[in-house]
């Protein structure tokens, strides 16, 4: 598996990436970073702060938000190696907030992450698709009166 030198505030370390799905949130691709030599966890480069981009927009394939909080050399590290890049919209970068931290939105390379981890990537695909047509299928019930925001976590429901 292709390594990588990940530089942190607490030195260089060789990292390979591993792809995955978030349980709940399937739409955001999970990132992992892990030790290059006896492949132990090293760090999550992505967070799981919700599918929607702004607009109503869900988040599109081979995207997440970065855990710069935790990580503040991750966007470095990503550009340099052409892992990822920015999400724009009209040219400016897209941020989603949790608490009182902005995570920048990036779009992560399909076809290098296809070489680094196949398997990892097409578990993902299959678990984005299905979510995504489950979000169809609601946004086709919503356009039809039906409201099913109550079913919402975020929301609290009030008869």
């Amino acid at each position: 598996m292709r390594s990588f030198t990940f530089t942190s505030l607490f030195g260089q370390t060789d990292v390979v990436l591993e792809v995955a799905s978030y349980t709940y949130n399937p739409l955001s691709i999970a990132i992992l970073l892990k030790d290059a030599e006896d492949r132990t966890p090293y760090t999550t480069a992505t967070v799981n702060i919700g599918k929607y981009t702004g607009n109503g927009s869900v988040l599109g394939p081979y995207c997440a938000f970065l855990d710069t909080n935790n990580n503040p050399t991750l966007e470095e590290f990503l550009i340099r190696h052409h892992i990822a890049k920015p999400y724009t919209r009209f040219g400016e970068p897209v941020y989603g907030a949790s608490g009182f931290v902005e995570y920048p939105l990036y779009e992560f390379d399909p076809e290098l992450l296809r070489q680094i981890d196949p398997e990892g990537c097409a578990q993902y695909e299959q678990e984005y698709e299905k979510e995504l047509r489950a979000y169809q299928a609601d946004a086709d019930l919503a356009s039809y009166g039906l409201d099913y925001s109550w079913l919402e976590e975020d929301l609290e429901y009030t008869p």
